[in-house]
Order: structure tokens, then C-alpha cells, then sequence
């Protein structure tokens, strides 16, 4: 009992310093907290951003009828209706606060762009005649100035740059495909070249360009071997220059180097290409990974050489993917949102660490600081929520190796009671515990045994064998009985007597004993 106490508790500890020493049951757990919640229907833009000047991030929300700006508390500061609209946002004024340019197509009128301030204060309009329905909108610094050029681009695949003002500076047409549905403005990022900026276009049937500040083309159009899902800009090994994110309608994520357009390399996630976004995993600032969420439920990361680092399982399909750090390791925890409303988070290594699901399918989500650090927004249906992870930490002694010393004490304690617990006496029946009629009661269990022992050694169920060593113990047992009872004073007539030349008990009347031989006289 000792030796097999002692090797459970070297056991035990063994596990408890393998789990403390390896992290592998953390200490710390994450929860969801809600903030604020307000209504808003089926965002399709959003950004954590300070609009109004004041030093506090505001959220910018754009559906498909409506554009809004929330305060902290999450109550509208401007709203305005627009059908269709597609936004962007960044300093045209020059006064070192952000504005925002809504594009869109009054009734009866021709496409228009109007920017405003934070506080919804119209700054320019512009009509644009030779635009189509808006598709997508970004901002691009081409002068290095820190004041921003708008570039958008329409269903046709035609795209249009205005200045700060409002002035068109340029118009490009992307290159027509075959089928004109997939002509439409699909990816549009700003790349940065080494202390310039361009901006870098594709439409939806993968045919990417890079034009710089002037509308002249850098290189292209480059064919993506698929229809285009995304593209997104990042520089990814630390050199200044913007790397081309590409993914594609059957899975395919590429990376282009952003000065030429060459491939870098590419992966293949086996579903279709939801989105892409930058995420800090590896521990080393100087470089930047990304995250790709397909249809079919799956979250991959890869380093920027290419290289999977981590996969999660969300499911649904991967509607949006955001990066925060809410344990200031230098390393992101990966916000996933999918098609049926569920909120996933994950560590560096792909470990699930907490779930929330909303009434609606998540459109949106960005990170950022608005009310508390470590927040982000969710949008959701027709709801927009601010949330933040609230860390509990157990106390400094609740850990494994704790617990591992308390599984030893019990052990030990439990082999100290076992070998300190008395034997149980040996139960001993006899015949001076037992009255005549005891006896008499086992005697006649025994005879009737052995009645059916010799039946069923007749019948050739029971060995010769068997039978003899059964029937010897039995006769033994009733020739005991008889003599007890004879002492205690009992008149029986015996139904046994001993072989003269073995011993053995035979029954009474026996010529011959069946365990020697012996005739009996």
C-alpha cells in the first residue's frame, strides 16, 4: 500500500509541474462584458476613429441607407440617409482630425461625393457624371502632405480620384472581362512604396492594378487565377513596402510584393476567401502575419513568409476577423465573428479561450479604446454592441502545483488508514458454536448433496475424478457432523464410518472403499 501511494503521488506532482511550468492550465479566464448596445441594422462599414477633434474615438457606422456616428456612450452624434452609399474616412481638411466622404446616387441625380467633419458639417460636394453605382471608397495620402485624396471605385470596374477639395484628379477604367457582372470594383487598398503611396485596384474577376498619385499605372493588370473575394495592403516583413494580400473565390490567398506585383507566395485554404486582416502573433513587431476566414468555418494565420502559424475552427462562414491584445504579451488574441452570430476568441496559439453569440449575423468588428482599453465594437444583425474582456484571476495559490500537493496529502492519508486499519477477525464456525439441531440441519444439507452428486455422476455429468474428491469432502463433512452430535448427546443412527485401511469416510453398509479399494468386511 505504501509503495503504491509513493508512486501515485511522484505521479501526480509530476503532472501538476509539467501543467503549471507549461501554462497548460492557465490561471487566467476571460469573460465578455457588455458596455453599451444600440440599434443599428446590417452595417457595412465601421471604424473606431476620432472624428470630432476631442481627443476620444467616436464609431463610425454605414449601412445601406444610413450613415451614423456614435459617441462613447454609444448615442448618435449625426446621422444622415443615403441609398447605397460607399464611405471613407481621413483629414481633407488639414486640421489633423478625421473627416468622412460619403459616395452615393440621389434620386435623380448623378452619383455624388459630399465629405463632412466629425460633427456633420458638410465640407464639399461633388457630382461625378461619369460614375456609376458606388462599389467601394478608400483614402490614400499620394502627397505625403498628411492631408488624403479619396479614390472609388463602381460596379463598372471605373475608378475616380478627388482631392482634398473635391477636385477629380484622375479616372481609370479597370479592364473589362468577359462577363460584365464580374466587372465591378472589388478590392481597393493604399500601398506604400518606400516613402510614396500608391493604390493598388482589382475587380471581382481578378484582374489587379497598382496606379500611383497621378492615375498611371505602376504595374498590371496582374490576373488572379480566380474571382477576387479580397484585397487588403500590409506591409508584411518590415521593409516600407506595402505586400499585396489576395484571396480568391475557391480558396486561394496570394501575396504580391507591392512594388512589382511579383507573386511572394501562396496557400490554399480549401473554401472561399471571406476576409483578411493583419494580426500580430509570432512576438516580433518588425514583421506582420495574417488571418483568413473562409465560408466553410475555418480561421488560418500565416507568418509573412507564408507559413501556417495557427488554425481555428469558428464555423458558420467567417464573416469578419479583428486583432486585440488583452494581455499585453505583444502578441494578439484573434477576434473571429461568423454568418450565425457566434463571437470566437483565440491566443497566438489558436486556443479557444471564450464565445458569445448575437441575434444576427456579425458584419463588422473593430478594436480600440473608447470607454476602457482593450474594447471592440460588434456589429450584429440589427445592433451594434460595445464589449470588453474582463480577466478573473484565481488567487496566487490556486494553481496545479497546489493542487498536487493536496492530491498527495490525501493519498498519503488514505495509505496511512488502509495499513492502520485492523483485520477483521477470521470467521471460524465449529460444532461447539452450533445446537443439535444446527447440526443435525447440516448433516442432512451435506447427505442430500452428496445424493446428488452420485445422480449426476451416474448420468456421466461428472467426472470420475471430481466426483471422488467431492463426494470424500462431503462424507468428511456429515462423518464431523455425526460425531459432534454424538458429543453434544444426540441418538442417530450413523450414515458413515472410516475405511480401515485409508481413513477415508464411507457410507455405512460399503464393502468396498472407493478411495483405496479396500474390501470391507
Amino acid at each position: 500500500t505504501i509503495v503504491l501511494a509513493v508512486v501515485l503521488m511522484v505521479i501526480v506532482m509530476t503532472i501538476s509541474v509539467i501543467l503549471f511550468f507549461t501554462g497548460a492550465a492557465a490561471r487566467e479566464k476571460w469573460d465578455f462584458q457588455e458596455v453599451w448596445t444600440v440599434s443599428f441594422s446590417g452595417a457595412e462599414s465601421m471604424k473606431i476613429i476620432d472624428l470630432t477633434g476631442d481627443k476620444v474615438k467616436d464609431v463610425f457606422l454605414q449601412s445601406q441607407s444610413e450613415v451614423a456616428i456614435l459617441d462613447v456612450q454609444g448615442q448618435k452624434i449625426w446621422s444622415g440617409t443615403y441609398q447605397l452609399p460607399a464611405t471613407t474616412m481621413g483629414d481633407f481638411s488639414g486640421d489633423g482630425t478625421d473627416d468622412f466622404v460619403v459616395i452615393y446616387q440621389p434620386s435623380g441625380e448623378s452619383v455624388t461625393a459630399m465629405a463632412y467633419t466629425g460633427q456633420g458639417q458638410e465640407l464639399w460636394t461633388r457630382a461625378l457624371p461619369n460614375f456609376g453605382e458606388p462599389s467601394r471608397a478608400t483614402s490614400v495620402d499620394f502627397q505625403g502632405d498628411k492631408v488624403r485624396e479619396i479614390v472609388a471605385g463602381d460596379m463598372n470596374g471605373h475608378l475616380v480620384c478627388l482631392s482634398s477639395q473635391g477636385e477629380i484628379l484622375w479616372e481609370y477604367d479597370l479592364l473589362a472581362p468577359s462577363d460584365q457582372a464580374d466587372a465591378y470594383v472589388r478590392g481597393l487598398d493604399d500601398v506604400s512604396l518606400a516613402g510614396t503611396t500608391a493604390v493598388a485596384a482589382a475587380n471581382y474577376a481578378g484582374q489587379i492594378v497598382l496606379l500611383d498619385g497621378q492615375g498611371q499605372l505602376l504595374w498590371g493588370p496582374e490576373p488572379f487565377p480566380e474571382r477576387l473575394r479580397r484585397l487588403r495592403a500590409y506591409d508584411l516583413d518590415g521593409d516600407g513596402n506595402s505586400e499585396v494580400m489576395l484571396g480568391g473565390e475557391y480558396g486561394r490567398v496570394w501575396a504580391l510584393t507591392g512594388s512589382k506585383g511579383e507573386p511572394l507566395w501562396s496557400q490554399f485554404i480549401g473554401q472561399r476567401v471571406q476576409e483578411i486582416r493583419d494580426v500580430e502573433v509570432d512576438g516580433d513587431p518588425a514583421t506582420t502575419e495574417v488571418a483568413v476566414g473562409g465560408k466553410e468555418g475555418s480561421l488560418v494565420v500565416y507568418s509573412h513568409q507564408g507559413q501556417e502559424l495557427l488554425s481555428a475552427s469558428p464555423g458558420g462562414k467567417v464573416s469578419e476577423i479583428a486583432a486585440i491584445d488583452m494581455d499585453d504579451d505583444g502578441r494578439n488574441e484573434i477576434l473571429a465573428g461568423n454568418s450565425d452570430g457566434k463571437l470566437a476568441i483565440y491566443d497566438y496559439q489558436g486556443n479557444s479561450l471564450q464565445s458569445k453569440f448575437f441575434s444576427g449575423e456579425i458584419t463588422r468588428l473593430d478594436a480600440g479604446k473608447l470607454t476602457a482599453e482593450d474594447q471592440f465594437v460588434v456589429a450584429a444583425g440589427r445592433e451594434v454592441s460595445l464589449l470588453q474582456m474582463e480577466s478573473a484571476k484565481a488567487p496566487f495559490w490556486y494553481n496545479t502545483l497546489v493542487a498536487g500537493f493536496i492530491a498527495c496529502l490525501a493519498i498519503a492519508a488514505g495509505a496511512w488508514a488502509v495499513t492502520n486499519i485492523a483485520p477483521a477477525p477470521k470467521l471460524q464456525y465449529s460444532a461447539e458454536d452450533m445446537t443439535i439441531e444446527g447440526l443435525r440441519a447440516k448433516r442432512k444439507m451435506y447427505l442430500e448433496s452428496l445424493h446428488e452428486l452420485k445422480k449426476a455422476h451416474q448420468a456421466g455429468e461428472v467426472p470420475a475424478e471430481s466426483y471422488l474428491a467431492r463426494s470424500k469432502e462431503l462424507r468428511e463433512q456429515v462423518a464431523h457432523a455425526e460425531a459432534e452430535m454424538m458429543k453434544l448427546g444426540a441418538s442417530i443412527k450413523p450414515e458413515m464410518m472410516k475405511c480401515p485401511n485409508c481413513g477415508g469416510s464411507i457410507e455405512l453398509g460399503s464393502d468396498k472403499c472407493e478411495y483405496c479399494g479396500q474390501t470391507v468386511i
